[in-house]
């Protein structure tokens, strides 16, 4: 096997439906040579024991298994596992879509001081903001074809420009994912990890770019909406808050500072 160009890397808890999705569009649609790094947060349900016969049948698959849910930062142990050249940190509830990979990497190769996310597509009403289509609000309705022809027919076709974005999944070296020593494990479950991470991205002087032309659908909050209501208020008021004190301003000042959707030409 070449050496891999991407770590495909990611942390999960309770995702089986989501993560058999997951790595059967990475296996599809992935064009460059990559391999796939996945830590357990602490699954109770039948999680662990399918990625340990996977890890038996894909060769370019590793596992880690940890013994709680350390929240989207876990992820840092799958970058560990990792021995490509970048770093592409996803969440189990997206299904990347044909070619998703091909303007990521030219984008890096082209310039090592930026890191690169994907369009989402989205079920209808699940964030605003984002490209809206139904092929399913879940994993149980997950309708694959129906994505691909809406995706082959419309957007692939649009020929959307690069825009500065903070989101997940995030592509980036290995060496400047190292150099901020990836994500803040203190944010817990709360989602400000990301902004964190691209916070301290914007810090040394790393820009956070959307590639116009790759894109994930996104089921949105999927690992996140398996803790009771009162727990997943109190981590999101947590990490705001944590995100607050560590930079002295709240995220919503800091994604206008960036200039969140404006156009990069580079």
């Amino acid at each position: 096997m070449n050496k891999p160009l991407f770590g495909i890397c990611l942390c999960c808890h309770n995702d089986l439906l989501y993560l058999k999705i997951f790595i059967d569009g990475i296996q599809k649609n992935t064009s460059v040579p990559y391999e796939i790094c996945i830590y357990d947060n602490g699954s109770s349900d039948s999680t662990i024991g399918w990625l340990k016969s996977k890890e038996k049948q894909i060769n370019n698959l590793r596992i880690r298994l940890g013994n709680e849910n350390l929240g989207i930062s876990a992820g840092n142990y799958a970058v560990e596992m990792s021995d490509a050249k970048y770093v592409f940190n996803f969440c189990p509830d997206m299904y990347p879509l044909p070619n998703y990979d091909i303007e990521v990497i030219k984008l890096l190769e082209e310039d090592n001081r930026i890191s690169v996310s994907s369009n989402w597509i989205v079920p209808p009403g699940a964030m605003v903001g984002y490209q809206q289509f139904n092929a399913g609000e879940d994993c149980q309705g997950f309708n694959r074809e129906k994505l691909l022809n809406y995706y082959q027919k419309s957007i692939i076709l649009s020929k959307a420009k690069n825009k500065i974005n903070c989101t997940h999944p995030i592509a980036i070296s290995r060496k400047l994912w190292d150099s901020v020593k990836g994500l803040d494990l203190n944010y817990k479950t709360s989602y400000a990890a990301e902004w964190d991470f691209h916070r301290k991205l914007y810090e040394v002087g790393i820009k956070s770019i959307q590639a116009g032309n790759s894109y994930v659908y996104h089921f949105v909050s999927k690992s996140f909406e398996q803790f009771p209501e009162a727990k997943r208020n109190a981590d999101c008021q947590f990490g705001l808050r944590l995100f607050r004190e560590k930079w002295g301003e709240d995220g919503a000042t800091f994604l206008r500072k960036v200039g969140i959707g404006n156009i990069y030409d580079g």
